[in-house]
């Protein structure tokens, strides 16, 4: 009792069960009592020490009894836990109760499992892989070696866990319909893996999280509805999804360093002859077979036009409006296809603002000789005005890139 003043006689009996107020001649009181020895004390009422002490000395059973009696309070179920309990106990004891309850409900479980189930699967095949390959070469690999190879799968299992996370968050928002979330989203999810759970950071996993960073940034001062929200965090998905593609790519490579065998190298910006930008719409009318069937056919045009002369870059537009970098230009197919089937639907369709947008992003990056837009839409423009240029700012700015640089001559076929 030493480390718990203020402990009275009564309060070392183990005989303890929780109850609510009951009956009194103003009507049914719902607040939380506990019968503790031969004495009968609302929680709310002990102090500090004395529910710390209450707390760690309650049986499992009692723990169970407790939590069942506040799911019983205030109409039932979860108000009970998330009204009267943090209350009763106060904001430090309620959390050490929830972790508590979490962990033998099999809650913790549950969302482990969700988390899994919305890792993309390349990450589970990689880490096999890197397995397999650690134990079939490990006459070759120094110490150091296979220390840079768990290294890089651990980059890539926590891109992975990002993308489930904010996957996870938008089926958040999208039942409790949470206003203002996005902010919050990115700090405490994104942020975190730069500060919390490896041993050291990546450029991959510090450079995407910077983007997605920025994304959130650019809507800090807007009102965002959920569905704003969501079209948001699915620009932040398609950065990940990209980053992820890219970093498998860049670890197989390595291995193969690694062991005196020569990766297949990417086509150096000076042997490019063609560059093909896909403008893809990402607004909500591509929902469902429209979407995926434009995914394909970027990933079928890739594999097409993969002949060791050709870059692609991938732009999506649609959201609250908005045109994005999903992939820069790389002559790597992979990480296009990969990027291109993680793409999503939602919001509105700058069709004329996101043309402009793509074709200064092809004069300005592409680096091939010839250049050419894919666009793959459903509909017209109708998101007129918007912020940073409205249709007709747009469409002035197309015709001034079409001339200067004298898109509209006929295109050399590769």
């Amino acid at each position: 009792m030493a480390n718990y003043p203020g402990i009275e006689p009564w309060m070392l009996s183990g005989e303890i069960e929780f109850h609510l107020e009951g009956w009194w001649i103003g009507g049914y009181s719902q607040k939380m009592m506990v019968k503790w020895a031969d004495h009968d004390v609302f929680v709310k009422d002990l102090t500090e020490m004395q529910k710390r002490y209450l707390w760690e000395k309650m049986i499992p059973a009692q723990r169970k009894q407790m939590n069942d009696v506040y799911g019983n309070t205030s109409m039932g179920g979860m108000l009970g836990y998330l009204k009267n309990r943090p209350e009763d106990w106060g904001p430090e004891l309620n959390e050490r109760i929830a972790q508590y309850q979490r962990g033998v409900s099999g809650w913790a479980e549950v969302r482990k499992n969700a988390q899994r189930k919305h890792t993309p699967p390349e990450v589970f095949q990689f880490v096999d892989d890197k397995d397999q390959f650690i134990a079939a070469h490990a006459d070759k690999l120094k110490p150091e070696d296979i220390t840079k190879i768990n290294e890089g799968a651990e980059t890539v299992q926590k891109l992975g866990q990002m993308i489930a996370v904010l996957e996870l968050k938008k089926i958040e928002i999208a039942v409790k319909g949470l206003s203002g979330g996005l902010i919050g989203i990115i700090t405490d999810y994104c942020t975190g893996f730069m500060t919390h759970g490896a041993h050291y950071v990546s450029d991959a996993i510090a450079t995407v999280v910077s983007k997605i960073i920025d994304l959130g940034r650019n809507a800090a001062n807007k009102s965002l509805s959920p569905a704003e929200q969501i079209n948001l965090i699915n620009q932040q998905l398609d950065l990940a999804r990209a980053t992820l593609g890219q970093e498998i790519a860049d670890q197989r490579a390595m291995w193969a360093r690694l062991v005196g065998e020569e990766p297949q190298q990417p086509p150096q910006a000076g042997n490019i002859e063609l560059s093909i930008l896909f403008l893809v719409d990402c607004s909500g009318s591509m929902g469902g077979p429209k979407i995926e069937a434009a995914k394909q056919a970027v990933i079928n045009s890739v594999d097409r036009t993969n002949d060791g002369k050709t870059e692609w870059a991938l732009l999506g537009f649609g959201g609250s409006c908005t045109c994005w970098q999903v992939v820069d230009f790389t002559a790597d197919p992979a990480a296009v296809q990969s990027a291109a089937a993680g793409l999503t639907a939602g919001g509105g369709t700058p069709l004329t603002y996101a043309i402009y947008k793509a074709t200064s992003y092809l004069v300005k990056n592409g680096h091939g000789q010839t250049g050419r837009l894919i666009v793959l839409c459903d509909g017209e423009n109708n998101c007129q005005l918007r912020e940073g240029g409205g249709r007709s700012e747009a469409a002035a700015g197309l015709r001034s890139i079409i001339s200067t640089h004298n898109l509209a001559a006929p295109v050399r076929q590769p």
